[in-house]
């Protein structure tokens, strides 16, 4: 990568916008805004396919996870007055397996996305 290409990012890795050096010829200006124009679209790609892996997540885990406990806990609540001592304590029960079997399982699909994130992510670098 050439100096110039080197000062475009700082120290945050964002694009930041530089002076161009004078004295460079008309293509050589051309290549340098070319170069700043193509790092910029990676920069913006990049955040964009990780937003949308975020995205993707998230609605996976709100689907497969949080939505049904939410339906155990509305089940428990509204028939909690009509339930036996016995039965409202099996259905605690239910909910902690749900909450720790949910807790484990949410873990393994982030870390997954992480990982293979990070995969990709040095592949492509």
């Amino acid at each position: 990568m050439s100096d110039l290409a080197d000062n475009v990012i700082d120290e945050e890795g964002f694009i930041a916008l530089v002076k161009m050096p004078e004295g460079l010829s008309l293509s050589e200006h051309n290549a340098c805004l070319d170069q700043i124009v193509c790092m910029t679209a990676i920069e913006v790609k990049s955040r964009f396919m990780i937003m949308h892996k975020i995205s993707q997540t998230y609605s996976q885990v709100s689907k497969e996870y949080i939505m049904p406990g939410f339906q155990i806990v509305d089940k428990m609540s509204t028939s909690e007055m009509f339930l036996s001592s016995s039965q409202v304590s099996a259905r605690s029960r239910e909910l902690s397996n749900y909450a720790t079997h949910s807790t484990h399982s949410i873990r393994s699909v982030v870390l997954e996305v992480w990982f293979s994130s990070c995969r990709t992510a040095g592949s492509t670098g």
